[in-house]
């Protein structure tokens, strides 16, 4: 496998690890952990043939009430910009054509830490970056399995998420700084919204 059809294998692993925290983001959420903070997150590929390698870097700014923006860059300097809005959803602004493209929904609320502790999957705590983290483990189809550290004090979110595939390759997506707080972004623009990706890869009208 070459390095580029690898690196698309990350990115496709990299948009399932996001379904898979929406899908499972669905509980009652304690009410002391709605702060709002920053991370810097780096995405780091682990091939079986060859170096290791950044995928993405990205920095997302998360409100106490939920919403949130994020900045990606890939290796080659291309950005990406997406937003997130409770009750409305996930959307990536494409300049270009100043439309808002639609993702899907916004993940809501996460279990609390009582929820997580009970759930099967809960395999212990981690502290990242002095934050302590409830480590959850998932077995997938295949072999591939991923395990993910959700952080209780910053609104369940997850502080490292990693993906390893029934060959042994693996991708780390983890955060690097966190900075507690209340973060400002620019509200996201007003543009026309466009449904037609989400359609297609659901299948929809």
């Amino acid at each position: 496998m070459n390095l580029r059809s690898f690196l698309l294998g990350v990115l496709m692993i990299g948009s399932l690890t996001t379904v898979g925290y929406i899908v499972f983001a669905k509980g009652k959420h304690s009410p002391q952990s709605q702060q709002g903070f920053t991370l810097a997150i780096t995405n780091n590929a682990y091939p079986i043939n060859g170096a290791a390698f950044v995928s993405m870097t990205s920095v997302r700014y998360q409100k106490a009430d939920g919403s949130w923006k994020k900045i990606s860059t890939l290796p080659d300097g291309r950005t990406s910009v997406a937003y997130g809005q409770p009750g409305r959803g996930v959307f990536e602004v494409d300049e270009k054509d100043r439309k808002l493209i639609y993702v899907g929904p916004t993940s809501g609320t996460m279990p609390n830490e009582e929820q997580l502790r009970a759930d099967p999957k809960f395999a212990g705590e981690e502290t990242i970056l002095g934050y302590r983290t409830l480590h959850l483990h998932f077995d997938e189809q295949g072999g591939q399995y991923t395990d993910s550290y959700f952080c209780p004090d910053l609104q369940g979110y997850p502080l490292r998420t990693v993906t390893v595939s029934s060959n042994g390759s693996r991708t780390v997506w983890e955060a690097t700084k966190i900075t507690p707080g209340e973060p400002s972004f620019e509200t996201m623009p007003n543009y026309e919204v466009d449904e037609s990706r989400f359609k297609a890869i659901h299948n929809q009208p």
